[in-house]
């Protein structure tokens, strides 16, 4: 439904090999202008099934050399907490749970969409 609306957008990234193709980020989208303000990407390597099934590679279009070149959870978890931290600061943002009276409130809310 979000993508019926212009909620969700699917971008292209450039992974580290160089190739263009349709992947799928975590964004920042400003809903009032649809534009995205920030995205995070990156590809995790699965301890438990390190070779990607069919359907894996078929569906989202992931290649097994990105799933390998990719980094730990841990790492990956890391890296968005950073990235995370870095856009409330840049952006100006919190989430709801954060904000006592959102009526003087001079931040902008921001919520997680899956």
């Amino acid at each position: 439904m979000q993508r019926q609306v212009g909620l969700t957008r699917r971008k292209s990234i450039a992974p580290a090999n160089g190739n263009l193709e349709r992947s799928k980020s975590i964004v920042l989208l400003d809903t009032s202008t649809g534009e995205i303000e920030s995205e995070f990407h990156a590809y995790v390597q699965s301890p438990e099934h390190p070779v990607l099934s069919e359907f894996c590679t078929e569906l989202p279009g992931i290649k097994q050399a990105q799933v390998d070149e990719g980094v730990p959870l841990k790492i990956c978890l890391s890296r968005f907490c950073k990235w995370i931290q870095k856009t409330q600061q840049q952006k100006k943002i919190i989430f709801a749970s954060g904000v006592a009276d959102l009526s003087t409130s001079k931040v902008k809310l921001c919520a997680f969409d899956t």
